[in-house]
């Protein structure tokens, strides 16, 4: 997987495993043979690569200055988390289809086995960092460990973070590419709600485009307690059965109330922030 653009994404992202909620891939449609997914995906890679030479020469997250896109969407709140998450999605894949930044700052981390060297990149050229991925060396662009961040408070902390997911099959037959937001509602440094637009509620094996997961931890104790699907806009709460949320994610066990979350992409956040210019 190179780190450039939708045209060059693959359905094989290797996840990290870090609980039920987000499992590796289990199972692919039925009459959809990875044979063939593979090959449409290789046909559709990019050949743009990122460039040989790395200069810390922009602003990682940063008090003083808030990047375009955080200005114009602002702070988070819960009675526009739609609204936000739409644009976000939109403005990663947006990021993800533009040339690499010769300009970039990186840093060794220990986060994904075999990926240490963190890139750091300004694709919309605003002057602060907007993505990240996570690579093998600095000459080698292979990675499926990538997504893009943003400080929407501008007090200086991640509380927004996309994480590529892979590509399956949507209704129609058609490539879906699903990702996770992750999103630090109470500017705590820690996030404390996932979003997967992974969501299969006829049970066909087809993900139903633009129908999304939300899992809480709703009073910042480090677990999962409340979930819902957001479709359009329209909140559904979901109701715990046998103590665990049916979230309608093919790829994933159903989720036990009280399951913790995710901390590997705290330890993302914490990456990003030892990058300096």
């Amino acid at each position: 997987m190179h780190f450039t653009g939708p045209n060059a994404k693959s359905n094989t992202a290797t996840l990290p495993d870090f609980s039920a909620v987000t499992d590796r891939l289990q199972k692919l449609v039925p009459f959809i043979s990875l044979v063939f997914i593979l090959t449409l995906a290789s046909l559709l890679f990019s050949k743009d690569a990122l460039s040989a030479e790395y200069r810390s020469n922009l602003i990682f997250v940063s008090e003083n200055k808030k990047s375009r896109v955080a200005s114009k969407i602002g702070p988070y709140s819960d009675k526009r988390r739609w609204q936000i998450y739409k644009k976000l999605d939109k403005e990663f894949n947006r990021l993800w289809d533009k040339r690499a930044n010769p300009f970039a700052a990186s840093v060794n981390t220990r986060t994904f086995r075999g990926f240490p060297y963190l890139l750091l990149e300004d694709r919309d050229r605003d002057g602060v960092a907007d993505s990240y991925a996570y690579l093998k060396g600095k000459g080698n662009q292979d990675t499926q460990e990538f997504g893009a961040f943003w400080d929407l408070a501008g007090d200086g902390t991640l509380d927004w973070l996309v994480f590529y997911g892979g590509v399956t099959i949507a209704e129609g037959a058609k490539m879906s590419f699903w990702h996770r937001h992750l999103i630090d509602r109470n500017n705590d440094g820690k996030f404390d709600t996932l979003v997967v637009n992974n969501v299969d509620q006829d049970g066909n094996g087809m993900i139903e485009q633009g129908k999304t997961v939300w899992l809480y931890d709703a009073n910042f104790d480090g677990r999962i307690d409340a979930a819902e699907h957001i479709v359009g806009g329209k909140v559904s709460k979901l109701q715990a059965e046998n103590g665990r949320f049916d979230t309608k994610d093919p790829f994933s066990d159903t989720v036990r109330v009280g399951e913790r979350f995710p901390t590997v992409f705290d330890q993302i956040a914490s990456d990003i922030k030892k990058v300096k210019n």
